[in-house]
């Protein structure tokens, strides 16, 4: 049976321990007496496009009219990424990166990247970073249309669509690590 977010409990609760085991011990990343950083904060959400929705607005039929709000989606978005405190952010069928929701972002210290969907999808993928602990050393834009061509035959209708990917090389500089 599935649980309601109000069942399940605050949002900004930890779900579980993130702490990650590994073959070599975290200690020897540091040096003695040197201060760990937190650990990166990283949350993803798929925010629904507006031009989604309209195509199929049935399937929201048992929503308020607030909550399908493109501009209030957006403030409640915006500020629950802000309580979160989140370092990285990826999202899905974003619409309005440079129409609001980039400045939105910044202004809780978190610089963007986005990659639109080809073909006529208005929708697209972003990555948003913190960038006082962050810096962005290369962004790699992957159109899954493009692959198609180099994946065997029996495969390339799946290929053929008008997803897309974003993959940013990044640099914690809290920790002197760098991530993808």
């Amino acid at each position: 049976m599935k649980q309601s977010f109000a069942q399940l409990g605050r949002y900004d609760a930890p779900i579980a321990n993130t702490e990650c085991p590994t073959s070599r011990s975290s200690s020897s990343l540091f040096r003695a007496g040197e201060e760990r950083p937190r650990p990166l904060r990283v949350v993803s959400y798929n925010v629904l496009a507006q031009s989604l929705l309209n195509q199929t607005p049935q399937l929201y039929s048992n929503c308020s009219a607030n909550a399908l709000d493109a501009g209030l989606r957006r403030q409640r978005l915006v500020h629950l990424i802000s309580n979160l405190d989140a370092d990285i952010v990826a999202l899905q069928e974003v619409e309005d990166f440079d129409n609001g929701l980039a400045a939105a972002l910044a202004s809780i210290g978190l610089s963007g990247a986005f990659k639109k969907r080809t073909g006529t999808p208005t929708d697209g993928v972003a990555i948003f970073f913190r960038s006082s602990r962050l810096a962005l050393l290369n962004k790699e834009e992957v159109e899954y249309r493009r692959l198609a061509d180099s994946v065997p035959a029996h495969m390339a209708d799946k290929a053929r669509k008008d997803n897309v990917a974003l993959v940013l090389h990044l640099r914690d500089e809290a920790a002197g690590h760098e991530l993808l």
